[in-house]
C-alpha cells in the first residue's frame, strides 16, 4: 500500500525518508519558536541554498519572501530541496537561517541577549548525528 502511494505523490522511500527526517527536526524548531518564525526560518534557508542563482537546483530562482507564510512557493521548494540536498544539509540550513534571523532581529535591541538566544537554538536544533555523537561521549 504504500509502494502505491508513494509512487502516486512521485516520490521513492529515500526520498520519503529524508522528508520524514527534515519534517522531524522542523517540528522540534516549532515547538520553539512558534509556526510563524519557523516558517521564515525555513524560507530563509531555502534562500539560501538558492542563492538566487541560475544554476540553482531550486525551480523557483527568485528568492522567497520571508514572511512567515507557507505559499505555494514556499512549499514546493521545500519539496523540491527534499529531493535534491541530503536530509542534515536541510536541517543545518534551517538552524543557520534561524540563527542568522535571530541575530539580524536582536541586534540593535540592548535588552535581548542575542547571543544566549543563538545558543539556545545551535542547542534546540541539533541534527540526529550531533545527538548520537553526543551520546556516544558520554
Amino acid at each position: 500500500m504504500s509502494y502505491i502511494r508513494e509512487e502516486v505523490v512521485g516520490m521513492g522511500r529515500d526520498e520519503y525518508q529524508k522528508i520524514q527526517e527534515v519534517t522531524k527536526f522542523f517540528k522540534k524548531h516549532v515547538a520553539k519558536v512558534g509556526e510563524k518564525q519557523a516558517i521564515k526560518d525555513l524560507q530563509k534557508a531555502i534562500n539560501m541554498l538558492n542563492k538566487g542563482r541560475k544554476d540553482s537546483l531550486i525551480e523557483e530562482k527568485r528568492p522567497l519572501k520571508e514572511d512567515g507564510i507557507l505559499g505555494e512557493k514556499t512549499y514546493a521548494s521545500f519539496g523540491y530541496i527534499c529531493k535534491n540536498y541530503t536530509a542534515r544539509l536541510i536541517n543545518k540550513f534551517i538552524r543557520r537561517a534561524a540563527i542568522n534571523n535571530t541575530i539580524f532581529e536582536t541586534k540593535n535591541d540592548k535588552t535581548i541577549n542575542t547571543e544566549k538566544n543563538i545558543n539556545k537554538i545551535y542547542n534546540n536544533l541539533r541534527t540526529q548525528q550531533e545527538e548520537m555523537a553526543l551520546w556516544m561521549k558520554k
